[in-house]
């Protein structure tokens, strides 16, 4: 897994780079952020569903602070926008 982090506009952006089975462990953040997939597809879980994004579906929004993990289910890119303080 590669990660590119930065800070522009008032928000913080994490790019990760998953190869196939990849992924974060199940964790939260006390922030609100969106995940939009950029390349390949994802699966997301959390304590009561779990649902599957590709680079053509809608950001997933994570209110905090909601437990989530994410699998790559072939290799894929990721970006995570957090509206100020990231975690």
């Amino acid at each position: 897994m590669n990660t590119h982090a930065f800070h522009a506009l008032g928000s913080d952006f994490v790019r990760y780079d998953f190869a196939t089975g990849e992924g974060l462990p199940r964790h939260n953040h006390n922030v609100d952020h969106l995940m939009i997939v950029l390349t390949g597809r994802v699966r997301v879980t959390t304590d009561d569903t779990q649902r599957e994004f590709g680079a053509l579906d809608q950001p997933a929004l994570f209110r905090a602070p909601k437990f989530h993990s994410i699998e790559a289910l072939e290799p894929a890119s990721i970006l995570n926008v957090f509206e100020g303080a990231k975690q």
